[in-house]
């Protein structure tokens, strides 16, 4: 399990193969659509 923090880990963690808890403040609208969220969200992202 890795639990992680911000939105840098977001995109570089997301091909791991175990459980990832990401915590960002989500800053860029491209990826806010992407993950359907509004810009300036706070966001738990689970990856099992």
């Amino acid at each position: 399990m890795i639990i992680s923090k911000g939105q840098g880990n977001d995109e570089g963690l997301s091909n791991v193969n175990c459980s990832v808890f990401f915590l960002l403040k989500e800053k860029c609208h491209v990826i806010a659509n992407d993950l359907k969220v509004k810009e300036n969200d706070i966001v738990l992202k689970v990856i099992n």
